[in-house]
């Protein structure tokens, strides 16, 4: 009996040792499946539903629970390892199960690749490798990396592509077959899915959509222009997504005024025409007969800057000369040159006509409401109110003459009207003045200063007659000459618009002389009438910053008196003269120019030996010294005038110092002439709104 209990205590130690061991495996499967297992599977037959319960389980014992809850075998690259985590909690199919593991295996890089008999997991860059499953119909059965032909009807693969390649990642490659028109996609199944009802929704619609619009009052162009920023600017976001399928395209014809619109959406068609019918209305001028009148510029030269910006050509006989007399200038539009430029419109009926009408000072515009405004735009940047410049100079020359001249002559002429032969001789000296044998003619012809002479009578020189018989003649004279001149000429002008001012006389200058050859008498004279005095001729042009390029040419002349102007009848002057071209700021002084000029000159006349003689040679020479000193310079002031303000102030500045300097200058009373009242200049007037 013991021996019995004995063998019966020893087997059921083993029985509970099997049991332990047993209990333990059925611990590591339930772990390693979670609660997938060929009989959970069995027991939710009807639903299929499991729960997932992975956490950092190693790939290879994860894809093995799949294989045996799938029924169907996994190879595994060796390559394939790491640990991932699924869980699902709440019962799912086991179809979206799977699908939860092929999603994990994307994001760590590996890819199942499915095969009739055997999956095989591998790294995705292998995977497109390894030829998994051509799909070409449109119900996907399977998981996994897939290879999928979408075959277009309606749409170009090529340009479907650029929409299906932001749903697709960069390591999968997208093929485009354009014989066939069709498009190779490999991806995992679900993302297939997605890519396959894009190209669905895309590829159902029809190629075009097509629609003729023909405009009425608005140029082709120009509408075209408004109608492409109006509706594709709208579908921008949907461009980028899926390319250029939801784009209106528009091809515009000039020679029919029309446009036609086509998309692959009919509703960009239908808001296309709807737009242009909006933009394509009559204007309030329907003979396109425009006039515009002018506040600043001149018509003339308005219309011709017209010419030369539009390409348009002037009619013959038409100048600026006569415009200002009444005529017209007509400016019609070349059709050669308006379809080589295309500066406008093409369209050969749109042709312009421009008239310059100066009675008025308006410009007369015959063109299309578009290009007129075009037009427009120009005349009115160009029509503006000019500034004007304000130009101040002063002119200061200052000079100083001094001269001195002292000499002796002597002749002798004793015994001249005796028989025989006789002796005479002396001194001449033509430095000085009149010379000696000069003044024997007529003594009262002698030149200024002090002249002391001795006569003995006349004689009688055979050949010349009676002379004086002047045997000494002592002449000493002294000048001095100081010259100041001061001129503040000033000028009001348009910027870039060229102004003189004169001011002096205008003096009579001798060309020619012809005599009467028989008597003699009655001379003929040419004369020439020239400006002497100052004058100023300026062009100013203001640049940027307000500095104001001048060209300036100033002038000051004035007649001298000369013994060449009394001997011959003609008129001798001096002149100053600056041509220059300077820049200058606003209101600043600028020198355009100066001279500083020194003028010795000494002047002596002897007889040789008799001249070197100590106080005695004094009476055997003529000497004469003069100096000259000149002193010129030339400034100048501009001052910018942009408003009638600024001139209102300036005006008011000068007509102040008018007034002032008329009130010095009053008359002096006379005892015996009668007074007149002075001349008063009134006050500037002042005007108020």
């Amino acid at each position: 009996m013991e021996r019995n209990m004995k063998y019966f205590l020893a087997g059921k130690t083993q029985l509970n040792l099997v049991l332990l061991i047993a209990f333990i495996l059925m611990m590591k499967i339930s772990s390693v499946t979670g609660q997938i297992t060929p009989a959970a599977i069995q027991q939710d037959d009807q639903n299929g539903m499991v729960t997932l319960s992975f956490i950092d389980s190693e790939i290879a014992n994860v894809v093995a629970a799949f294989s045996e809850s799938l029924g169907k075998p996994f190879l595994l690259d060796p390559r394939v390892k790491g640990k991932i985590s699924l869980q699902a909690p709440n019962p799912i199919p086991l179809i979206r199960a799977y699908e939860m593991f092929v999603a994990s295996l994307d994001l760590y890089g590996f890819d199942v690749v499915e095969g009739e008999f055997f999956n095989t997991v591998v790294p995705a860059t292998d995977a497109k490798t390894k030829a998994p499953e051509l799909i070409a119909g449109s119900k996907i059965e399977r998981n996994g990396l897939i290879t999928k032909v979408f075959k277009l009807k309606n749409q170009s693969a090529a340009e479907i592509m650029n929409a299906v390649r932001a749903l697709v990642p960069a390591t999968n490659p997208i093929t485009v077959n354009s014989s066939s028109n069709t498009l190779i996609v490999t991806d995992i199944s679900s993302n297939i899915e997605k890519i396959g009802k894009l190209i669905s929704a895309v590829d159902d619609t029809q190629i075009w959509y097509g629609e003729t619009f023909r405009a009425q009052h608005i140029p082709i162009n120009d509408l075209a222009f408004l109608v492409d920023r109006a509706v594709n600017e709208s579908n921008k976001i949907l461009k980028n997504q899926m390319g250029d399928f939801s784009r209106l395209t528009i091809i515009p014809s000039s020679r029919t005024n029309s446009m036609y619109l086509k998309s692959y959406k009919k509703k960009n068609i239908e808001l296309a025409i709807s737009v242009a019918s909006k933009f394509d209305m009559p204007t309030a001028n329907p003979g396109n007969v425009h006039v515009v009148y002018l506040k600043n510029a001149e018509a003339a030269y308005i219309a011709d800057t017209l010419q030369n910006l539009f390409g348009l050509s002037e009619i013959k006989g038409a100048s600026t000369e006569n415009l200002s007399s009444g005529s017209k200038q007509s400016i019609i539009r070349r059709q050669d040159k308006l379809q080589e430029a295309n500066k406008l419109s093409s369209s050969p009926e749109s042709g312009i006509s421009i008239q310059a009408e100066p009675n008025v000072n308006a410009v007369l515009v015959v063109a299309a409401e578009p290009i007129f405004r075009q037009i427009k735009k120009v005349i009115d940047l160009l029509d503006i109110r000019r500034a004007q410049v304000f130009l101040e100079s002063l002119i200061v020359e200052i000079s100083a003459d001094k001269a001195a001249e002292f000499g002796v002559q002597f002749q002798y002429l004793g015994g001249l009207d005796s028989v025989g032969e006789q002796f005479f001789g002396g001194t001449n000296f033509s430095s000085g003045g009149d010379n000696l044998l000069s003044l024997i003619q007529n003594p009262t012809l002698a030149d200024g200063g002090l002249n002391i002479g001795v006569i003995n009578g006349t004689v009688n020189v055979p050949g010349v007659g009676d002379i004086t018989n002047l045997g000494l003649l002592i002449r000493a004279l002294e000048t001095q000459g100081n010259a100041n001149v001061i001129a503040t000429p000033t000028l009001l002008t348009l910027d870039n618009e060229e102004a003189k001012i004169v001011i002096g006389q205008n003096v009579p200058f001798v060309t020619g002389q012809f005599t009467s050859t028989a008597t003699g008498n009655n001379p003929f004279q040419t004369v020439e009438r020239r400006d002497v005095g100052t004058t100023l001729t300026v062009k100013p042009l203001i640049t940027q910053g307000n500095t104001v390029k001048l060209k300036i040419f100033q002038e000051v002349s004035r007649v001298l008196d000369s013994e060449l102007s009394s001997t011959f009848g003609t008129v001798s002057t001096t002149k100053r003269s600056i041509d220059s071209t300077v820049l200058v700021e606003d209101e600043q002084f600028v020198v355009l120019g100066g001279l500083i000029q020194d003028q010795d000159a000494d002047i002596e006349n002897k007889v040789p030996l008799l001249g070197d003689l100590p106080i005695m040679g004094n009476f055997f020479k003529y000497e004469s010294k003069s100096r000259r000193k000149t002193n010129l310079f030339v400034f100048l002031r501009p001052v910018v005038i942009r408003n009638q303000e600024d001139a209102n102030v300036l005006t008011a500045d000068r007509y102040t110092i008018l007034r002032g300097i008329a009130e010095r200058e009053q008359r002096k009373e006379s005892f015996i002439l009668p007074n007149f009242d002075p001349l008063e200049i009134p006050k500037i007037p002042t005007y108020t709104d």
